[in-house]
């Protein structure tokens, strides 16, 4: 979950929670930490997106992006508990999108196979873990 702490110059900085130091952070702090990001974003992705809309906004967007990151995850788990393949087809498509859009290879490509499983009609029927490198 992502919250907004004031700054000495009272700008608004997006903050996480970190589990491994137990305490929040700011993201650019906590996108480096080992234990909590071991690297979730590509950094030249990041890079790239910094120079074409500002660090600002990217950090905006990751923590959206880290913000609704529960719900969706939530949403597929219930889609495949209920077995709505297309609910999950689409919740995955989204998750993977945002997820290569922000250089998080790993997590966009874990969605890119469930975005499968829901286009394959039954998801409750895999039961593996989703494999990735």
């Amino acid at each position: 979950m992502t919250e907004y702490r004031r700054s000495r110059d009272e700008k608004a900085i997006p903050v996480v929670f970190c589990r491994r130091q137990e305490k929040w952070l700011p993201i650019e702090e906590h996108m480096k930490c080992e234990f909590c990001a071991a690297p979730v974003f590509d950094e030249a992705t990041i890079q790239q997106l910094s120079r074409d809309m500002g660090m600002d906004l990217v950090v905006e967007l990751i923590g959206d992006f880290l913000s609704a990151l529960p719900q969706m995850v939530d949403g597929m788990r219930e889609a495949v508990t209920a077995r709505q393949p297309e609910t999950l087809r689409r919740i995955a498509h989204t998750l993977k999108s945002n997820s290569a859009s922000l250089g998080a290879r790993r997590l966009a490509e874990a969605a890119r196979q469930l975005e499968m499983l829901g286009k394959a009609g039954e998801p409750a029927v895999h039961t593996g873990p989703i494999k990735f490198e």
